[in-house]
């Protein structure tokens, strides 16, 4: 059994969808004290504290909000959600004066303006990003999904069952 410690160093992607509605979208400020800062409310915070300072997020970072070249009907087509997440990695690790390197990520957390199914991976994911097939620990949510609600599936992104036992690899 592998136990995660130290710091989780996520790329969170704020991602734009094309709907047929307006759609008013947190700052990205509000995304930064909610994964990176140590907040009060926050995950960084959050995971400090279950972790009994085992785990932290301080190094992650917040890039967006970049509109993805699919509708939200089409995104959400997609039936296979880590496709989704995959997607969305790829468009940001575009070559572009907007490249994100994910080279440095443990990683991606994929925050969307609208709402999505929310979901993780048990299991870091191989993407390939950037040049290089890496595992990548993967979550998807939107910008509605509560703070809990997104602890939840980066725990499991941490091995943690809904027991909160790490399983086996």
């Amino acid at each position: 059994m592998q136990h995660v410690i130290g710091n989780q160093k996520f790329a969170i992607l704020l991602c734009r969808l094309e709907a047929d509605t307006p759609v008013e979208r947190q700052p990205r400020e509000f995304f930064e004290d909610l994964f990176v800062n140590n907040s009060e409310d926050g995950l960084n915070r959050y995971w400090q504290d279950a972790s009994h300072e085992s785990i932290s997020l301080e190094e992650s970072q917040v890039f967006g909000w970049r509109k993805l070249p699919q509708t939200l009907a089409e995104f959400i087509g997609i039936s296979d959600r880590i496709e989704r997440i995959r997607k969305a990695a790829e468009h940001f690790a575009k070559e572009g004066k907007n490249q994100v390197d994910f080279r440095s990520f443990t990683g991606i957390i994929v925050v969307t303006d609208q709402e999505v199914d929310l979901t993780s991976l048990k299991r870091p994911k191989t993407f390939s990003l950037n040049g290089e097939n890496r595992p990548y620990r993967v979550a998807i949510c939107s910008q509605f999904s509560t703070h809990e609600a997104i602890a939840h599936e980066m725990g499991h992104t941490f091995w943690l069952t809904h027991f909160g036992f790490p399983q086996t690899p």
